[in-house]
C-alpha cells in the first residue's frame, strides 16, 4: 500500500521522518524537501540502517535551499528494510513529504552483509 508522510522540522540533528515497520520493505518513490524559513538553509537527508547504527547512507549531503525553495529526489527508487530510518538533519526550518509503498518482506531478504 502506498502512503505519503508529511512533516515539519525545526532546526535539528538526525530528526526521523519514518522508521520501516517490522516484517516490512519500503520502496521510497520520492522526497521534496521545502524551506519553511525566512533564511537559506541546508539539509542533509540520510538513509539509517537498522543493522548498524554507524551504516548511515546520506543521499542529500549539505542541500543548500533558499528561503521558500524546494528540492525533490525521485529519479531513483530506494528500497528499505525493516526497522531502516529515513533522517533530516537541517540548519533552518523544513517541511518534508516522503512517498513510499510497503511491502511484506520476503523470508530471506538479505544481501551482501546487510
Amino acid at each position: 500500500m502506498k502512503h505519503s508522510i508529511g512533516k515539519s522540522f525545526a532546526v535539528g540533528t538526525a530528526q526521523n521522518i519514518f522508521t520501516v515497520p517490522n516484517g516490512f520493505i519500503a520502496v521510497v518513490y520520492m522526497v521534496y524537501t521545502t524551506n519553511t524559513s525566512g533564511n537559506t538553509g541546508s539539509y542533509t537527508m540520510s538513509w539509517r540502517h537498522a543493522h548498524d547504527v554507524n551504516h548511515v547512507i546520506r543521499f542529500a549531503y549539505g542541500k543548500s535551499l533558499s528561503a521558500g525553495g524546494s528540492d525533490k529526489f525521485s529519479q531513483g527508487e530506494l528500497i528499505m528494510k525493516q526497522g531502516d530510518s529515513l533522517t533530516i538533519t537541517n540548519s533552518v526550518t523544513m517541511d518534508v513529504i516522503a512517498t513510499f509503498e510497503l511491502l511484506k518482506a520476503p523470508p530471506l531478504y538479505a544481501f551482501d552483509g546487510e
